[in-house]
């Protein structure tokens, strides 16, 4: 499931301690299928195929739907800020994806192939910072939100 795509799907695994309808748990579910794309082997491994970062027209559109989830979270109170103008959300979708991208570009050069439903702990921590840079009330609290999402996710 492609990245942005994952915002929106209630079954996509993003951090335990955030609402499932919340813009920031858009943003993590973002975050979390970016990462954990990161740290599969890419086509089972064949080194002939290496996995690749996000294409700049993905990362454009990852981008855009950060920017519209920051907008949704200004107008839901889910902000340090109770207002925010559409430039100030596209340039912290901008700062996001960043972020998120370079985790993952991060995680290419050092994962095990392992992957799990449970959150790695560096990849947690890179959503939380994500959502602290977005200017999220979420991130307020990183160790508690944390350790809610380091259990692995209970259907």
């Amino acid at each position: 499931m492609p990245a942005i795509l994952a915002a929106s799907d209630p079954r996509a695994p993003g951090l335990a301690g955030l609402a499932p309808d919340a813009a920031a748990q858009g943003i993590a579910r973002i975050g979390r299928r970016l990462l954990t794309d990161a740290a599969r082997p890419a086509n089972g491994g064949d080194a002939a195929h290496p996995a690749q970062a996000p294409a700049p027209a993905d990362m454009a559109m990852i981008a855009d739907t950060i920017a519209d989830l920051i907008s949704r979270g200004a107008q839901r109170r889910e902000l340090t800020q109770p207002m925010i103008a559409p430039a100030e959300a596209r340039r912290r979708a901008g700062l996001v994806t960043a972020l998120l991208v370079g985790g993952a570009l991060f995680a290419l050069t050092g994962r095990d192939g392992v992957t799990s439903d449970a959150a790695r702990p560096d990849d947690v921590a890179v959503i939380v910072a994500a959502l602290g840079l977005a200017g999220f009330h979420a991130a307020s609290a990183p160790a508690a939100l944390e350790s809610a999402s380091r259990a692995p996710r209970r259907v």
